[in-house]
């Protein structure tokens, strides 16, 4: 009978270890997934950064040398650079925005880790370990004879 109970045992605590394993299998695959999702939007968003400051770049050069010139033909040219200057900043500026924005969307790998192990943790701590027994802190103050 005591081997049995022992068999038992071993393997009760080869499924533990077993499932341990599959569960930080499939923590590390979350992870992972959560990472390559922040890898991708990083990847947008960097995109997006170069191609405003691409356009915003050669925009002004081109801007200044085709439109100046058309509206030098019925405005000042002060004027008409001025106004090319005005929109090719409020371009620049809006591509500007929404490449941030995209930015403000990722999430550190620090933190994603750290949110990760800490909800991990945060399940064990509900799931695996017994709640605290009430009766206990009535008893508190008492002897083992007196219980």
């Amino acid at each position: 009978m005591v081997a049995a109970g022992r068999a038992g045992w071993g393997e009760l605590l080869g499924r533990i270890g077993r499932s341990a394993v599959d569960l930080w299998r499939a923590e590390l695959l979350a992870l992972r997934g959560e990472l390559g999702e922040s890898g991708r939007v990083l990847v947008r968003a960097v995109l997006l950064a170069a191609v405003g400051g691409f356009l915003a770049f050669w925009t002004l050069g081109l801007m200044f040398t085709a439109v100046v010139a058309a509206l030098a033909l019925v405005l000042p040219l002060w004027a008409a650079a001025g106004i090319v200057l005005v929109i090719t900043g409020v371009a620049a500026y809006l591509v500007w925005r929404a490449a941030r924005e995209r930015f403000l969307e990722l999430e550190s790998p620090w933190i994603t880790m750290k949110r990760r192990v800490s909800d991990h943790a945060e399940w064990w701590q509900d799931q695996m370990l017994p709640p605290p027994d009430e009766g206990d802190e009535a008893g508190a103050g008492q002897t083992e004879e007196e219980r």
